[in-house]
Parts: structure tokens; C-alpha cells; sequence
């Protein structure tokens, strides 16, 4: 069954049903984010319904996914994946999926999260070393990673991926 034809299983009766809605509208008004979409499934990773956006933020991990069982390597308990972060709630024998596209910002150390802070207020190489403790080869260094698991290739761009975060602690 192709991922846009995944519909809301009829054999679940109506009492069910109605409160599985209920607990995922109650829960979904208290969540919030650019890509973030439900779904429910069973134990062994069926799909029971799915908001659009779902499958949509599961095809960005699995390509070739197909549905309707969930995708090799996601299971009824949740994923950290590359580009996903899919937390799992346990609702009767049903499990309450909400997916979210993982921040950029995520794949980094916290070393590299406070050097790419720092470098992104305009702080140079040097005054990024002597602020950390570190040597201004170091901060080269990590500003290169900072790039390569970013996907970018300059100052701008990291400050534009941090204006995108919430503030920093």
C-alpha cells in the first residue's frame, strides 16, 4: 500500500477510535514546530492513522518506504535518527508517534555548538580561542567541522542556522 493511501483502520470500534482522536488533538495543541506530525500505531508497527505531514517527515529517512508497517529501523518505542527524531507514547495497546525534523544545529558537539555561537556573533578565530581556552588552530578546526556536518560554507550561514534556534542558555 503506497504511504498516501495510509487511512485509518476500520476495525478499531467507534469508543476507541474517539478517544484515541481525542488524546492525540489534546496532546497535538500542545505541540509546536515547523515539520511535526502524528501518527498511531500498534505494537508491532502498523499504522493505524497518520497526519499528512507524517509520512511526508518518514520519506525524508526512508525513501523507499512503502508503508504501511512502519520502516525497517523505526520501531513502536521511537527513533534518533539523521534526520528525524521520532518520540513514541504508549496509549492503551496503541503507541502515539510524533515525528520532528531534527535542527541542524543537533548534529553538533557542545564544543562546536559554543564555537559555532561565538563565530556566529562575529567573534574571530583568536578571540574565540582566548573566550574557550583554546588554540586559535583548534577553533580552525572546529569551525571545519562545523561546515562539513552543517552542510555550509561560511560565517553568514551559521549565523543564520542560529537565528533559526531557540536562544542559547
Amino acid at each position: 500500500m503506497p504511504p498516501h493511501a495510509i487511512q485509518r483502520r476500520t476495525s478499531c470500534n467507534s469508543h476507541q477510535t474517539i478517544n484515541q482522536i481525542r488524546t492525540l488533538q489534546a496532546l497535538r495543541e500542545t505541540l509546536s514546530g515547523p515539520r511535526l506530525a502524528m501518527a498511531v500505531c500498534d505494537q508491532h508497527g502498523t499504522l493505524h492513522c497518520a497526519e499528512p505531514g507524517f509520512v511526508d517527515l518518514l520519506l525524508t529517512e526512508w525513501p523507499q518506504w512503502t508503508g504501511p508497517g512502519l520502516p525497517a529501523g523505526l520501531s513502536p518505542q521511537g527513533h534518533d535518527g539523521a534526520r528525524l527524531n521520532i518520540e513514541a507514547r504508549r496509549i492503551s495497546d496503541l503507541y502515539l508517534l510524533t515525528a520532528r525534523y531534527r535542527c541542524a544545529m543537533e548534529q553538533l558537539s557542545s564544543r562546536e555548538t559554543d564555537v559555532a555561537r561565538l563565530f556566529g556573533e562575529g567573534l574571530t578565530y583568536k578571540d574565540i580561542a582566548r573566550k574557550l581556552g583554546l588554540s586559535p588552530h583548534t577553533v580552525r578546526h572546529h569551525i571545519r567541522a562545523i561546515y562539513t556536518k552543517l552542510g555550509i560554507n561560511g560565517k553568514a550561514g551559521i549565523a543564520h542556522l542560529l537565528h533559526q534556534q531557540a536562544p542559547f542558555g
